[in-house]
């Protein structure tokens, strides 16, 4: 049918070939594109992704998105960037990083965040939390990208001339309640019960086998029939069942796990609690939904319709690493680079304010056996300096926890400073050379906790023309 063909076409199920995806009909390569025809067919695009998004988040949710339901919202925010949209007269990905997008951006992580902070404790790993956090900003930022791409629609009428600003604006007022309203209330609730289960699963995953999880549904009139058949199903935490299954699994879902005694509950069939987990998610539009929030530390499916496809095996370093596929989109590379730059420096932000609230004490440490020279200081300059030379969100986070590594890392080697601008600078602050440490760290890598080799780089400098100490400079993980 029409509407499994919609499904299909956005929701990117069962791990199919993207090379063999149906898609709008492209103009052919032996004619000429017309502006008229590039504009319908990116018109069709969006109006298939729409009626998907649609369907996905439920007519029932989006309709309580205008009343009670309602998130909080700057609209001044959306107005600021379709101004700039209209100035420019269109949009590339690009302009993500002008300042009248970045401000839409952040505004809906902002509001995504509020939702994962209702999940966060004080015992929560904060590799966890920035994991969560950075899912959240690539899903805000590529929400921001289809948003104005269906604004840029609104730009010209049906002759191909440029409307005047009041008629656009007034044509793009749906476009934003749809998006800022309708949609983010959806995301907002998936984003609070995702984070809710990925922060339960990391204290669940410390208990090991100890207790069983058993599938709870909210137990009331309003449970549909399919979750229902997963109530009291009941297996250890390593069970394959967890992987796949764990709530939510839907868009609004309100099922939960809970742990219980070994000896309290009878232990189901693994087979049958995978065919009822099967049938649960059995629709295209909630196979996306076979995935655990915990395990692999993301809020949104990575087949969401947003998100690009063929990123799992990217080669770039700071790559999202989204979603496992083939294939490459030039647009969604062009958008990764722009909002892992802005990622990271969000994180050196929460880094350098987390610092300023804190107001640690400086850490100063005499041991012939743990340091080259014997003397090492670190101070609020040195935690700055840190910060600022990370190239990555992990390697924020490793700094904000140097304290932590100090003590268990091993010197390895000198360098000398390497010419440069700077060099002089240097010598006059009496940085003699470096001296290069290396430590493990565990961090979160595409979803994924992961051991890593880290090389701390410290300067050795005199203080007074003979006395030697060092001071943390930057780091990298290896």
């Amino acid at each position: 049918s029409r509407r499994k063909t919609v499904f299909r076409l956005f929701f990117r199920v069962g791990g199919e070939d993207s090379s063999r995806r149906e898609a709008p009909r492209a103009i052919p390569k032996d004619k000429e594109a017309k502006p008229q025809d590039i504009q319908k067919q990116k018109a069709d695009h969006y109006r298939l992704f729409n009626q998907a998004l649609t369907a996905l988040y439920e007519p029932q949710v989006l309709a309580l998105a205008g009343g009670i339901g309602r998130v909080e919202f700057n609209r001044e925010v959306f107005d600021r960037a379709v101004r700039e949209v209209f100035a420019r007269g269109g949009f590339s990905p690009d302009m993500l990083a002008d300042s009248a997008v970045t401000l839409l951006i952040g505004e809906t992580y902002n509001t995504l965040n509020k939702a994962i902070d209702t999940a966060i404790k004080t015992e929560t790993p904060p590799e966890l939390t920035a994991a969560l956090q950075n899912n959240a900003f690539i899903f805000s930022g590529f929400k921001t990208y289809h948003s104005l791409s269906e604004v840029v629609l609104a730009l010209t009428d049906a002759d191909g001339h440029v409307k005047p600003f009041d008629v656009f604006r007034r044509d793009v007022e749906a476009i934003g309640k749809k998006y800022n309203t309708n949609y983010l209330y959806a995301e907002y609730n998936h984003a609070i019960h995702t984070s809710q289960m990925a922060v339960k699963w990391n204290e669940f995953k410390a208990d090991g086998d100890r207790y069983n999880l058993q599938y709870r549904t909210a137990g009331d009139e309003r449970v549909r029939s399919e979750h229902a058949a997963l109530n009291n199903i009941t297996l250890p935490p390593s069970d394959e069942f967890w992987k796949s299954y764990l709530p939510p699994n839907g868009w609004n879902c309100r099922c939960n796990v809970v742990q219980v005694l070994r000896d309290d509950y009878p232990m189901s069939d693994p087979a049958t609690a995978k065919a009822a987990g099967d049938a649960c998610t059995d629709d295209p539009k909630a196979r996306i939904f076979r995935y655990n929030p915990g395990q692999e530390l993301t809020i949104f499916p990575k087949k969401h319709p947003y998100l690009p496809k063929g990123c799992g095996n990217c080669k770039v370093k700071s790559s999202i690493g989204l979603v496992w596929g083939r294939g490459e989109g030039k647009d969604a590379c062009i958008c990764c680079r722009h909002l892992t730059a802005q990622f990271l420096s969000l994180a050196r932000k929460k880094a350098l304010q987390e610092r300023k609230e804190k107001k640690l004490e400086p850490v100063k440490i005499k041991d012939p056996q743990l340091i080259s020279v014997g003397k090492l200081y670190l101070g609020n300059q040195d935690r700055d300096n840190l910060v600022a030379h990370c190239k990555t969100p992990h390697e924020v986070l490793v700094a904000r926890s140097i304290d932590r590594y100090i003590p268990i890392m091993r010197h390895k080697r000198d360098e000398d400073i390497v010419p440069s601008h700077f060099s002089d600078k240097k010598r006059a602050r009496g940085v003699l050379r470096y001296a290069v440490y290396e430590f493990q760290a565990e961090i979160i890598e595409k979803g994924e906790w992961t051991t890593k080799r880290v090389e701390l780089k410290c300067e050795v400098r005199s203080t007074d023309g003979h006395k030697l100490c060092e001071y943390p400079y930057a780091l990298r993980i290896l």
